[in-house]
């Protein structure tokens, strides 16, 4: 998911963590000249993350 609004981004990946429980990332990215918010799947051991994985905000799932 993409969009313009970190609040919404922020939202969608708790929502995705807590249904896929799993960890999710918000990353802010500059796309066509426009600041975006992007929500990803990250991988579940924090040791093997590298790259946009690293500066994203990691969302845990609430009940894990």
């Amino acid at each position: 998911m993409t969009t313009t609004n970190y609040h919404e981004a922020r939202q969608a990946a708790q929502a995705d963590a807590n249904r896929f429980k799993r960890p999710m990332g918000v990353e802010k990215a500059l796309e066509y000249g426009r600041e975006v918010f992007r929500v990803k799947m990250l991988l579940t051991d924090p040791t093997k993350r590298f790259g946009w994985e690293l500066r994203c905000e990691v969302v845990e799932p609430d009940n894990v």
